[in-house]
């Protein structure tokens, strides 16, 4: 198996069997489930770091995966990682099939948000339809007719009992109400390739650095891929965490690795592993800083930091960047669907292993991280 959990000798596929299994054991601790992500691939990776731009291997990247497939569909969020794969595509003239947005279409032009620039809360992630995503959408149009632009809306037509235990299982992973629908809802071709390697591609993912004993580290984290789905019928690609390619995930993590080690000023927010056992607050902040650090270091041919974008959820559930959908009580007997599922899933899992609120309520599962990949030393120049 090339991406499994390891609870004490034992392999699981499924983060929710894992974790029941490590509930099940007397003793048994947060650090003893381990994460492997084609670990093999990364363990072993000998190429010396630093001899080839960031911009090259985007291109051959983009150009491995149009080599591979016949339809390639490219799943945009008017963020920088998939505003990045999109104009390495164009800039390149590799051409792209299909781009397409998962957008709930009746917040369109809705009364329930203003469209602002200022408020940089997840609460005001409606407005990057306004102030990104439709721009982009029409620059394409104009520019690149033959790319087919598709808006798919999750919560149009809920299937009734959509929420089951079945669906908690797939999904290896808690997932928000409205987040299981996001990544439940495909194009038509992904699901009827007509004869053709479809493949979809996401943004995953920005690189994940930590600090630890006088060194730098690269990791994968299993939340974040849980996020990337796919058909029976189809293939996936995330873009830049890819075992097929894997000298981008570690250039791109060189080269965040070398920003902050030559940039006294911000070393504190090179993130610690012990973040991960900080509250939600601090680690939510810590990473939020660090993203925004790093965008212009892999991205400065392609993003524009003074685009809008709105911050990460912080919210249980994201009921924050999702308030129109739990605020609206248009959803409440689909919230209520998921959330009977949601509680029963979570029951059979011992509290280490969950997400807890302020009042000790299990919200979910525990991020668990891969092994650690040694990218440089690391020292920081100033101690906070």
């Amino acid at each position: 198996m090339t991406q499994f959990y390891n609870v004490k000798g034992r392999q699981f596929t499924n983060k929710v069997e894992a974790l029941r299994y490590a509930s099940s054991l007397p003793g048994c601790k947060l650090w003893d489930v381990k994460f492997h992500y084609h670990h093999d691939v990364w363990a072993n990776y000998k190429i010396p770091l630093g001899l080839i731009s960031l911009q090259e291997l985007y291109k051959q990247r983009a150009q491995q995966i149009r080599d591979n497939y016949d339809y390639l569909v490219l799943y945009f969020s008017g963020g920088a990682d998939s505003t990045n794969i999109l104009y390495t595509f164009l800039k390149n003239n590799i051409p792209l099939e299909e781009v397409v947005v998962k957008w709930p279409k009746k917040m369109i032009g809705s009364s329930l948000y203003t469209p602002n620039s200022i408020d940089q809360t997840a609460k005001n992630f409606v407005s990057e339809w306004d102030l990104v995503i439709e721009k982009e959408l029409n620059y394409l149009r104009s520019n690149y007719p033959k790319i087919k632009i598709t808006i798919l809306d999750y919560i149009e037509d809920i299937p009734k009992n959509y929420y089951n235990e079945d669906t908690f299982l797939k999904q290896n992973h808690m997932h928000s109400a409205v987040n299981l629908l996001r990544m439940q809802t495909f194009t038509d071709i992904e699901h009827d390739p007509r004869g053709k390697r479809v493949c979809a591609i996401t943004g995953l993912d920005k690189p994940m650095l930590a600090e630890m004993n006088g060194k730098a580290y690269m990791f994968f984290s299993d939340d974040i891929i849980a996020l990337s789905t796919k058909t029976p019928e189809s293939y996936r690609e995330d873009f830049y965490w890819s075992p097929e390619f894997p000298q981008l995930a570690y250039e791109m993590a060189y080269n965040v690795y070398l920003y902050f080690k030559h940039t006294p000023n911000v070393q504190n927010f090179m993130p610690r592993l012990i973040w991960s056992y900080e509250n939600d607050q601090i680690r939510h902040d810590g990473f939020q800083y660090y993203f925004r650090l790093i965008k212009p270091v892999i991205y400065s041919n392609t993003w524009d930091m003074r685009k809008f974008q709105a911050d990460k959820p912080f919210q249980g559930f994201k009921a924050d960047k999702d308030f129109w959908f739990y605020e609206s009580g248009e959803f409440d007997s689909v919230i209520d669907q998921w959330r009977y599922h949601y509680d029963s899933q979570l029951s059979a899992i011992d509290k280490q292993f969950c997400l807890l609120d302020k009042n000790g309520t299990k919200t979910g599962y525990q991020t668990i991280i891969s092994p650690l990949y040694e990218i440089g030393p690391f020292t920081r120049s100033l101690q906070i």
